[in-house]
């Protein structure tokens, strides 16, 4: 089974993900559920094989993982809800 079937999406991984992914603000007057349907459609088309295949590896059997995105970034999964991407800039 694919770690994407049974995953949620926090209210904080959206923020984030628009601001570092998107590379724009979230609307202060955002529709949630438009906003995370937005996101995760966006997510499915950036994931690497190699990504869907380490979130398949780790996310079943872990409390908390850590996968790479885009190889600068890291998507944090704690109990089956993508909690956060952050910024992984070895340059900074």
């Amino acid at each position: 089974m694919n770690w994407l079937q049974n995953i949620d999406i926090s209210s904080h991984f959206i923020e984030r993900y628009f601001q570092r992914v998107l590379n724009v603000d979230l609307p202060s007057n955002y529709d949630h559920f438009s906003a995370k349907t937005k996101v995760f459609k966006d997510l499915i088309s950036r994931l690497t094989e190699n990504e869907i295949l380490c979130g398949n590896s780790l996310c079943f059997d872990n409390h908390m993982v850590k996968i790479p995105f885009e190889q600068t970034k890291i998507i944090i999964v704690k109990d089956n809800t993508l909690v956060t991407v952050i910024n992984n800039n070895k340059d900074r």
